[in-house]
């Protein structure tokens, strides 16, 4: 039963939406207050997370608890049930105040996590750097992409090739970008290796390498440089129109 007084419901409404936002954040759709049609009838869920990796769909329960007590063996079976009558692929129960040992039991033999979100944080925040880190790469390759067509590719003797780039107004040019996007990448490489201290940007103005000693700083650091980079790209490529 749902709490019946106004500040505790919004309370549990929050709960429930900072549920939904964690999962959010590792890249899974996640909606609150879903209902879901199952064989026997339609439940109302707290939270609903779907995910398609490698061609797969999965569907996940979650049902969210704030409550005073441990959560007991009921809660327990009751998600287990709405599990089984959808064909989810998981039930998570969350709560930040733990659970009785009949729960812990029942839910070891049943496809149900039992969890709090602040452990779910931290178990997730590995992942979701990871999840960045993999987005930075790719922001990385797509700006290659970008320099290269503002570039003239001239063959030299031997069969090799230079490029030249033409500078355009202000205080990059696409010598710098080139430059910028070198480092940056080259720091990736150390930080995937865990190698710190890790580059990934340069100061062109000071003549001096920013850097991070740990993943978190690291990812922090270059999505903001990758920021710079992005927007002095398009002026580059506006003026060179």
């Amino acid at each position: 039963m749902r709490y019946g007084h106004t500040g505790r419901v919004a309370r549990w409404q929050e709960y429930q939406e900072e549920a939904a936002a964690l999962f959010r954040s590792l890249g899974l759709e996640a909606t609150t207050d879903e209902r879901l049609d199952g064989v026997r009838g339609v439940h109302d869920v707290d939270v609903v997370v779907r995910s398609r990796r490698a061609g797969l769909e999965q569907l996940w329960v979650v049902e969210c608890k704030w409550r005073r007590r441990r959560i007991d063996k009921s809660h327990v079976g009751v998600l287990a049930e709405i599990v089984r009558d959808v064909g989810a692929d998981r039930g998570v129960l969350l709560s930040e105040v733990g659970f009785q040992a009949g729960a812990v039991r029942m839910a070891y033999k049943r496809n149900v996590t039992l969890t709090s979100l602040a452990e779910l944080r931290e178990e997730a925040a590995e992942e979701l750097l990871t999840l960045r880190l993999r987005e930075c790469r790719l922001r990385l390759a797509h700006l290659c992409e970008r320099l290269g067509a503002v570039g003239r590719v001239q063959r030299r003797q031997g069969g090799t090739f230079q490029v030249f780039y033409r500078e355009a107004p202000g205080r990059w040019d696409s010598i710098k970008l080139y430059a910028a996007v070198g480092i940056a990448e080259d720091g990736l490489r150390l930080a995937e290796m865990g190698r710190w201290p890790a580059p990934y940007a340069w100061d062109f103005a000071g003549e001096v390498s920013r850097g991070a000693g740990d993943l978190a700083a690291f990812v922090d650091g270059l999505a903001a440089a990758l920021d710079e980079l992005e927007a002095e790209l398009t002026a580059f490529e506006v003026a060179n129109a």
